[in-house]
């Protein structure tokens, strides 16, 4: 998955200092990617691009931001995602599966391609 796991170890000890529990926390972070001032959360799990609102079937709704909303038509392999802004749509683009850790992003004429939560190839297409 494209997040870090980071572990803290809380101590909690009687009032003769002996151990009582330790308890392991995991917090996921997730990576994004800039886009004309967008952070794109680099990960083709829906739910890991903010605060889900909704859901119908494949069709998930995420508030990304206070103003940014996200809609995305999630599929085995592959995402087509919609992001708005005060309700006006601004940014449109593509999520395809390669293999585990990886997938490529179409965002108008370039193609993004992430390797184990990094950028790891950027292509211009060319327009016919």
């Amino acid at each position: 998955m494209l997040n870090k796991s980071i572990c803290l170890l809380v101590d909690r000890t009687l009032n003769n200092n002996q151990l009582l529990q330790s308890v392991n926390v995991n917090i996921e972070m997730t990576k994004f990617q800039i886009y004309s001032h967008y952070k794109l959360p680099i990960t083709m799990d829906p739910l890991k691009f903010g605060k889900l609102l909704d859901q119908t079937n494949n069709k998930f709704i995420i508030q990304l931001t206070t103003k940014n909303v996200a809609v995305i038509n999630h599929y085995e392999k592959e995402n087509f995602i919609k992001i708005y802004r005060n309700g006006d749509w601004v940014l449109e683009f593509r999520d395809t599966f390669i293999a585990d850790n990886s997938f490529k992003r179409f965002i108008r004429d370039t193609k993004f391609t992430f390797v184990n939560e990094r950028l790891a190839k950027t292509e211009i297409l060319n327009r016919e």
